[in-house]
C-alpha cells in the first residue's frame, strides 16, 4: 500500500506516544475553541463554533455533544436561517457520533436536507444525505443507507466536491468490509484519502487510512486462510507500516478519538507478524490513550485486542478480565461482529483456565451471536443489492445530466447488473461449501439440521448429531503455522468425510469444529461412529506436516429419539464435548450418558 503523506499544515509537535499523559494536551479542538472566542460578531462566533462541532464530532466526539447546543444558540440570535440550518446540521451529527441519539438525528437531517434544496445549497443538501445514511447505517438500515450514500456521492462528484466525495467514499467501503469485500473497501478507503488530500480535510484523511489499514490486516488473514503465507506476511508489513505512521499522524491531529484505536488495531496485525512483545507494547499504549479520549468504543476496542494479546501471551486471567470488560459495552450496543470477536477469546480463556462450565456457557452464546451475525451479512447483501440498483436508476432519473451522461449511466447500470448476477452465481456455488475442507459450512448444517429434525419427529425416527473438536489445535497453530494448520483442518475433514454414510451430513461448524448429522440413528450407532472418528483422527500419519506430529479429536454424542423434539440437539451435543475435554480430551461422550468411550 503506498503510504500518504500528512496534509501540509497539520503536522505539529509530538507529545510523546510512549508515556501516559499527565495532563490533556493542546489539540486542533482548542484551537478552533480559542477562534470561536476571539470572533468579533455573533455570526463570525457561530460559524466558528460550527467548524469546532464538526470537527470534534470525528475527534472529541463527547465535547462535541456538549459543544453543539451551543452553536445553535448563538446561530439563532444571528437571525440567518441558512447559519442557523448549519448549526442544526452540525448538532445533528454531534449526537449521532456521541451515540447519544440515532432515529431523532436522522429525522432532522432529512428535515435540513429539504431546507437547503430551499436554499440552493446541494453541497449543504448532500451532506445531510450522507449523515443521514450514516444514520441508517447505525439503526440497522443498510439497504437505506446504501441509497442515501450513493445518491450524496453523486451530488458531490457532479459538484466536483472533494472532500464531500471523500467522505462518501470512506463510508461505503465501511460497507464493503461488513460484506467482506475488503480489496473493494480498500480501493475505496486508498481513494477518499488521496481527494481527502487534494480537500485539505484532515478529519478524512486521517479515517480513510485507518480503515485502509485494516483492510489490508484483514486481507492478509484471508490469505492465511487461502494457504498463502507469503501474501499474508506481506499485507500485515503493509498494514503495520501504515498503522505506525497513523499514530504520528492522529497525534499530529488532536485526534483524542483514534488515538487509543489506532495501536489497538495495530497490535492484532502485530500478533499475526508474532512480534508479542510489539504487540503488547502497543497495546499499553491504546490503554493510556483511552483515558484521555473519553470514548467509550475506545475503551471497549483497546480491551478487546489487549485481551487478544494477552491470551497469546499465555496470560489468560488478564485476558478474561479485559475481554469481559469488552464485552459488556458491545453486546450493550448490538455490535454483532465484535461481540463474536469477544467471545470467542473468552471462550479459550476460561478454557485455558480451566473454568469448563463458564466456557460452556460462554460457547452458547458465541453459538447465538455467529448465527446473528450470519443471518444479518445475508441480510444485509440482499438490501444492499437492491440499493444499489436503485441509486443507480436514481442516478439515471437525474434530470441536470444530458443524454451523454444517461447512456453512460445504463451503461453503468448494465456492467452493475452483470457483476451482480456473476457475484450471485458464484455465490450459489460456495453458499453450501466451507472452501478450506470441501465439507458443508455452518449455513448449510444449520439448515439441514432444521430439516432433518422436522423429518425426525414426523418420521418418529431418531436423529443423531456427532461434533468433533481437534484437540488442542492452536497450540499446533502457533508453533507450526496456520498454512500447517490448514492442512491439518484438510487431513481430519477427510476422515469426517470418509465416516459419512449416505443420507448424513458432513459439515465444518467451526474454526476447528466438526459436525455429523446422522438421520434415523439412535444412541449407541451413533456412538459407534464417534468413536471410530476418534480412533481414526488418533492414528493418522502426518510426518509430512511435521515429524512426529499426532492429533486427537474430543466428541459430544447427542440423539433425538423418536417422537422427542429436536429443540436442544445442538446444546445437549455440545454440552458433551466440553464433558469430553473436561475429562482430558480424547474421548467420547454423549449427552445421556456423561462417559460412553474413553481412549
Amino acid at each position: 500500500m503506498r503510504l500518504l503523506g500528512l496534509p501540509a499544515g497539520y503536522r505539529r509537535p509530538r507529545w510523546g506516544l510512549g508515556a501516559p499523559p499527565s495532563a490533556r494536551p493542546l489539540t486542533r479542538s482548542d484551537e478552533l475553541e480559542a477562534q470561536a472566542a476571539a470572533a468579533p460578531d455573533p455570526a463570525q462566533r457561530a460559524a466558528a463554533l460550527i467548524q469546532l462541532v464538526l470537527w470534534c464530532s470525528d475527534a472529541e466526539p463527547a465535547r462535541a455533544v456538549v459543544l453543539g447546543p451551543e452553536a445553535v444558540r448563538q446561530a439563532e440570535l444571528t437571525g440567518n436561517a441558512v447559519l442557523h440550518s448549519q448549526a442544526r446540521y452540525a448538532d445533528a451529527v454531534a449526537r449521532l457520533f456521541g451515540m447519544k441519539d440515532l432515529t431523532e438525528p436522522y429525522h432532522e437531517l432529512q428535515e435540513l436536507q429539504r431546507r437547503f434544496e430551499t436554499f440552493g445549497l446541494p453541497a449543504d443538501a448532500a451532506w445531510c444525505e450522507h449523515m443521514a445514511g450514516v444514520a441508517l447505517e447505525y439503526l440497522g438500515d443498510p439497504g437505506g443507507a446504501t441509497v442515501r450514500l450513493e445518491r450524496a456521492l453523486a451530488v458531490f462528484r457532479r459538484l466536483g466536491h472533494l472532500g464531500g466525495e471523500a467522505r462518501c467514499l470512506n463510508t461505503l467501503g465501511f460497507g464493503e468490509m461488513v460484506l467482506g469485500r475488503c480489496a473493494d473497501g480498500l480501493a475505496r478507503f486508498r481513494r477518499a484519502a488521496e481527494l481527502a488530500t487534494l480537500a485539505g480535510q484532515p478529519g478524512t484523511y486521517g479515517l480513510a487510512r485507518m480503515n485502509g489499514a485494516e483492510a489490508a490486516s484483514d486481507l492478509g488473514r484471508a490469505a492465511v486462510a487461502e494457504g498463502k503465507p507469503e501474501v499474508a506476511r506481506s499485507l500485515f508489513e503493509e498494514a503495520d507500516a501504515e498503522y505506525a505512521e497513523l499514530e504520528e499522524v492522529v497525534e499530529a491531529l488532536g485526534y483524542l478519538h483514534l488515538q487509543p484505536l489506532v495501536p489497538a488495531y495495530r497490535a492484532s496485525t502485530l500478533l499475526q507478524l508474532r512480534r508479542h512483545a510489539d504487540a503488547l507494547a502497543a497495546c499499553e499504549r491504546a490503554m493510556r490513550f483511552t483515558a484521555v479520549s473519553e470514548s467509550a468504543e475506545a475503551r471497549a476496542s483497546s480491551r478487546c485486542y489487549a485481551g487478544e494479546v494477552h491470551l497469546a501471551l499465555g496470560e489468560p486471567a488478564r485476558a478474561r478480565a479485559l475481554l469481559a470488560d469488552a464485552l459488556a459495552a458491545y453486546a450493550q450496543w448490538g455490535l454483532h461482529f465484535e461481540t463474536v470477536r469477544v467471545l470467542r477469546g473468552l471462550v479459550q480463556a476460561n478454557e485455558a483456565l480451566g473454568d469448563i462450565e463458564s466456557a460452556y456457557a460462554l460457547h452458547k452464546r458465541l453459538l447465538a451471536a455467529e448465527l446473528a451475525l450470519r443471518d444479518g451479512n445475508a441480510q444485509r447483501e440482499n438490501e444492499v443489492v437492491a440499493a444499489r440498483l436503485e441509486a443507480a436508476r436514481f442516478a439515471e432519473r437525474d434530470p441536470s445530466a444530458g443524454e451523454h451522461a444517461h447512456r453512460l449511466r445504463s451503461a453503468e447500470l448494465l456492467r452493475q447488473n452483470n457483476r451482480l448476477e456473476a457475484e450471485r452465481r458464484a455465490l450459489e456455488r460456495l453458499a453450501h461449501t466451507d472452501p478450506l475442507t470441501g465439507l458443508a459450512n455452518r449455513r448449510h448444517f444449520d439448515a439441514q439440521l432444521s430439516r432433518l429434525a422436522v423429518r425426525a419427529e414426523l418420521s418418529g425416527r431418531g436423529l443423531g448429531l456427532i461434533l468433533l473438536d481437534i484437540d488442542r489445535f492452536k497450540a499446533v497453530n502457533d508453533r507450526l503455522s496456520h498454512l500447517t494448520g490448514d492442512a491439518l483442518l484438510r487431513r481430519v475433514a477427510a476422515v469426517v468425510a470418509r465416516h459419512c454414510g449416505a443420507g448424513d451430513l458432513a459439515a465444518r461448524v467451526g474454526g476447528e469444529e466438526f459436525a455429523l448429522l446422522l438421520p434415523s440413528t439412535a444412541v449407541p450407532a451413533a456412538v459407534g461412529v464417534a468413536e471410530r472418528l476418534r480412533v481414526a483422527v488418533e492414528t493418522l500419519v502426518l510426518d509430512d506436516l511435521e515429524p512426529g506430529l499426532r492429533v486427537t479429536v474430543s466428541a459430544g454424542v447427542a440423539v433425538v429419539e423418536a417422537g422427542e423434539s429436536a429443540d436442544g440437539l445442538v446444546a445437549a451435543a455440545d454440552a458433551a464435548l466440553y464433558a469430553a475435554k473436561d475429562l482430558g480430551r480424547n474421548k467420547v461422550c454423549a449427552a445421556a450418558d456423561p462417559i460412553v468411550n474413553s481412549a
